[in-house]
């Protein structure tokens, strides 16, 4: 399975533990550009649905214990969410100019 149709199903939280942890491992070898431009070829709503997935579980988890490996988790999860921010924002602005392009084709007819 691609990384990409593994993300999608993480996305869509369809993905066993085991599953999870393979992403992990193979997503931890690529760059972070390489992540942010896989997380950019999901569906946008997607996006937006993780993000908010991943900051729930950040509430939950500063409420837990403060042990070594939820701190581990928090800091995985922090870095997730970064990338996602970075995908979702890029996204954005790519929108927005093919939204201007297709203002500017239209304005020209």
């Amino acid at each position: 399975m691609s990384n990409k149709e593994m993300v999608s199903k993480m996305v869509k939280g369809e993905m066993t533990n085991s599953e999870a942890e393979q992403l992990y491992n193979r997503l931890n070898s690529r760059s972070e550009r390489e992540i942010i431009d896989d997380l950019k070829e999901l569906d946008f709503e997607n996006l937006i649905n993780t993000e908010e997935c991943l900051e729930d579980f950040l509430d939950t988890m500063s409420e837990l214990e403060d042990s070594e490996e939820n701190k581990r988790s928090i800091e995985s999860t922090e870095k997730a969410l970064e990338y996602l921010k970075i995908a979702i924002k890029e996204r954005m602005k790519e929108m927005i100019a093919a939204e201007h392009k297709l203002k500017e084709l239209v304005q020209s007819r």
